[in-house]
């Protein structure tokens, strides 16, 4: 059965942001805040935490934008780290009073952390879990002064898992799945 996770970062604000959003050429925008996160594989886990947000790229058009982004969310869910990092590539547009709404697709490795709880460990023999696989969202957006604040929904397809055992000095792979 593949196995879904669902993401839904709800509020960024800025670390660093252009004075004038939809000038044209090269920009960066970098921003944390609070994510929620629900995880549905053999049922549903809600767990909270804080992102970071980065997007580099270039506005033409004065509406226009095309970006490389990436964010990294950490949250922890029945004693689970979970530490996620979605790298896309999206497509940004101006709306109205300096709204904006961005879609977006990349790649969001996922690791589980499981702190080598005895019933995740007897079933994986893993300290930690990676999985791999596509991301598709949108963000909405709105830009001030010199500040702006993004809402974003993400969905993500989890499409292999590693394990790996941290023994020692070396990490050891321990299995590798091809979930779909």
């Amino acid at each position: 059965m593949k196995k879904l996770l669902l993401l839904l970062i709800f509020f960024s604000l800025p670390l660093f942001a252009q004075e004038e959003p939809w000038k044209e050429g090269m920009h960066m925008y970098v921003g944390a805040g609070p994510n929620l996160s629900v995880y549905h594989a053999d049922g549903d886990s809600i767990g909270g935490g804080l992102h970071f947000k980065t997007d580099f790229g270039y506005s033409f058009k004065k509406s226009w934008a095309i970006e490389a982004g990436s964010f990294v969310k950490f949250v922890k869910i029945h004693d689970v780290l979970i530490w996620d990092t979605a790298l896309t590539l999206g497509l940004k547009r101006k709306l109205p009073q300096d709204y904006y709404l961005r879609a977006f697709m990349g790649q969001a490795p996922t690791v589980f952390y499981t702190n080598d709880k005895p019933d995740v460990y007897r079933r994986s023999k893993s300290s930690r879990v990676i999985y791999t696989g596509p991301v598709i969202g949108f963000s909405l957006g709105n830009f001030h002064k010199d500040w702006f604040w993004e809402t974003t929904a993400s969905y993500q397809s989890l499409d292999k898992s590693r394990g790996i055992r941290d023994d020692g000095i070396v990490p050891t792979e321990v299995f590798r799945t091809d979930l779909s």
